[in-house]
């Protein structure tokens, strides 16, 4: 479409309309921006492309007429398979985890015993 316009604007002949004199001999002022009527293509093609893009947006978001019943349940049937597979990463992942917190814990524990002990020691060496 564009390319269209453009070759319009290329091989067509300049003509003014009868009564829009006075259009190509003073600029045109449109929301307090002053253009020449030469700008006027460079904004048209602009306008047209910008309802292109928005066109082709429109259009990708239509529906999919290919897609029946069969196909969605395909699809939620597939989403749900790999919902289960990552819920099953997950609690793995969350058990590992929990092990690992256990012996942390665990190793804590043992630390706080050994200097709970040492200090035992160093009072009972100092008092001796």
């Amino acid at each position: 479409m564009c390319n269209a316009i453009g070759l319009l604007q290329q091989s067509a002949q300049p003509a003014i309309l009868p009564g829009h004199e006075r259009l190509f001999s003073v600029p045109v002022k449109n929301e307090n921006i002053e253009f020449q009527p030469k700008d006027l293509p460079l904004l048209f093609a602009k306008l047209i492309a910008k309802s292109v893009k928005e066109l082709d947006t429109l259009i990708d978001r239509l529906p999919n007429d290919d897609q029946t019943a069969e196909t969605d349940v395909a699809a939620i049937e597939q989403l749900s398979k790999a919902n289960q597979n990552a819920t099953k990463v997950f609690q793995e992942a969350h058990e590992s985890c929990q092990n690992l917190l256990s012996r942390v814990q665990a190793a804590l524990k043992d630390i706080s015993e050994c200097e709970v002990y040492t200090e035992r020691w160093d009072m009972q060496d100092a008092t001796s």
